[in-house]
């Protein structure tokens, strides 16, 4: 029996206070080579990649009080709590990146977008807040992507006015070096916010510029069709609400053209269809 225990009582101590971890230790070196560490990083990237985040962890975990200020340590680890569900523990290590590289918004940004994954909308606009704070006081342009998750946590919030002001400074903010994506999302958030706000003409002319960077999507052609159904009901006129009803049910029907059989987004815009029989 004092066998059993000698074995017994450490593992109770690993599972009690490394509750993440396997019951098996993982050998946490306190020096290590600069080459070292980032051979061990890539091996984390790999984990990740596959994702094995656990396996990931554990690689970061290896080498880490070796440099407990590695941003890419860091960062590879939020993300991998991210995606494990420890939203807390992902907290920890994107407040440690950006501590260690302020200057990095794409820190920021991620931080944000897990805050916003977990609903946590106050706290999404206190880290993009804090980001585009950091990056005025230090003459760094703020991209694009900022603006348009305070404007995403603005819709969230219904606060429609708010959320347009942050979609068009995001498209100010726009430039050369700006990808697709982030153009594409600043579009569709002015878009969503002037529809919220019963404009509809400008709604319209955003998704249809919208449609114009991403032909055939079926997300957009549902939202253009759900303008269509909107701005139907502001009419009395039979003639005219027929009119729009029609132009909603072109675009649904074209979304659903455009989406896979097995796509659940299939019921969603079938039911913005349906709904236009009502």
């Amino acid at each position: 029996m004092k066998y059993f225990w000698n074995y017994f009582l450490p593992a109770i101590f690993l599972f009690l206070f490394f509750p993440e971890q396997s019951i098996y230790s993982i050998d946490e070196l306190n020096e290590a080579s600069p080459e070292y560490i980032e051979a061990s990083y890539k091996k984390a990237i790999a984990e990740f990649d596959m994702r094995n985040y656990e396996d990931s962890l554990n690689q970061i975990r290896h080498v880490i009080k070796a440099d407990m200020n590695n941003y890419n340590l860091r960062y590879l680890a939020a993300h991998n709590h991210w995606k494990s569900g420890n939203f807390d523990s992902a907290a920890l290590h994107f407040q440690a990146a950006i501590s260690v590289r302020p200057e990095a918004y794409g820190t920021y940004i991620d931080f944000a977008l897990m805050r916003i994954h977990e609903r946590k909308y106050k706290s999404a606009e206190f880290i993009a807040q804090n980001g585009i704070k950091y990056m005025s006081q230090h003459n760094i342009p703020v991209p694009p992507k900022i603006y348009n998750i305070l404007s995403r946590i603005k819709l969230q919030q219904g606060l429609s006015s708010d959320a347009l002001v942050y979609a068009e400074m995001a498209k100010a903010a726009l430039n050369t070096n700006t990808g697709i994506k982030d153009n594409l999302e600043s579009v569709v958030l002015e878009s969503r916010a002037q529809l919220s706000l019963n404009n509809f003409e400008k709604a319209e002319l955003a998704m249809q510029w919208a449609i114009s960077l991403k032909e055939n999507s079926p997300y957009l052609q549902n939202l253009m069709g759900y303008i269509y159904k909107k701005w139907s009901a502001s009419f009395a006129d039979e003639e005219l609400k027929k009119k729009y009803v029609d132009q909603a049910n072109k675009y649904f029907q074209l979304a659903l053209e455009n989406t896979l059989a097995v796509d659940e987004f299939k019921v969603v815009v079938q039911k913005n269809m349906d709904s236009l029989q009502q």
